[in-house]
Parts: structure tokens; sequence; C-alpha cells
């Protein structure tokens, strides 16, 4: 699966295979069902798996497109007022 590959992408090739990942993900070609499983997937290979050279762009991709992928991750509220993003697994 693509999702899998991102951590090894060279960060230089990586916005033309999240643009790629986005149509994707925008398309009617996935069930709601199929987008949420992507999300995860996409999600623990970059919280995981992602070096720090590519993760810091993967996360910032994260964080502008999590609400395609419907129901992978969601937002928690911390005692000090600071919101979290995390998985939904």
């Amino acid at each position: 699966m693509l999702a899998a590959l991102l951590p090894a992408i060279p960060p230089k090739l990586l916005p033309r295979v999240l643009g790629a990942l986005e149509e994707t993900v925008a398309s009617d070609e996935l069930s709601a069902e199929e987008r949420t499983e992507l999300g995860k997937s996409v999600y623990e290979e970059i919280s995981e798996r992602a070096g720090d050279k590519s993760r810091a762009l993967l996360v910032r991709w994260w964080l502008d497109h999590a609400e395609l992928f419907e129901g992978a991750q969601e937002e928690e509220q911390q005692p000090d007022g600071d919101v979290r993003i995390v998985a939904k697994l």
C-alpha cells in the first residue's frame, strides 16, 4: 500500500506523492470505510516510522488533510487547553 512507502520516499518527492494521495482520497473511488482505513495507515506510518527529514512535511500535510480521511483521527482536549490530534484506531 502507498501509505507504507511514505517513510521511504525522499523528502523532495513527497509533495508529488502526497498530491496523488490527496487526489485519491478526495475522489469518489473510495468508500468511507476504505478512506478511514487508509487514513489510519497513513497516520501510523507518519507517527511511527517517518524519519526526521520527512516527518515535519508529513505532519504538516496530515494536519492540513486529516479531515479527508473521515474518522481516522480525532482531537483530544488537554487539561491545559491545548488540542492534541490522536488516531482513532
